[in-house]
């Protein structure tokens, strides 16, 4: 009799750990799948949804400008950033681009803790733009 009540005892256990390691896999699940969306948005340059934005980077344009300008590379923070290659070619357009964002993002405007580091990877962007269009 001791026996079966100890072995239902343990089963029940193993019922309630299986029943919370569920519920744990299901919420760690939800929020792989809002951080992907909001990945996917920012790649395709559209305005995160409500719903997904819950990291303090996106509380703004000028927060998601400086995220993009510091932790996504290549031909997706070109594409987000406006960056075409005739940018490359005419020093007057890469000049209008790199204005037309130190506007948003320039440290005596935006108070954002990053701004300064975002600027010099707008100024870094820039010079390699000169250099190409010279």
């Amino acid at each position: 009799m001791g026996n079966n009540i100890f072995m239902h005892l343990a089963l029940l256990i193993m019922l309630l750990v299986i029943i919370y390691l569920t519920w744990r896999v299901l919420g760690l699940k939800s929020e792989l799948e809002k951080k992907t969306k909001l990945q996917h948005e920012v790649i395709d340059n559209k305005q995160p949804s409500e719903e997904t934005v819950n990291d303090p980077f996106f509380v703004s344009d000028e927060a998601k400008l400086i995220f993009v300008l510091l932790y996504v590379d290549n031909e997706e923070r070109a594409k987000f950033l406006g960056i075409t290659e005739e940018m490359y070619e005419s020093i007057e357009l890469a000049k209008s681009w790199k204005t037309k964002i130190i506007k948003l993002i320039h440290p005596d405007r935006c108070k954002h803790p990053q701004a300064n580091e975002a600027m010099s990877k707008v100024n870094s962007i820039y010079t390699r733009m000169k250099k190409y269009a010279e």
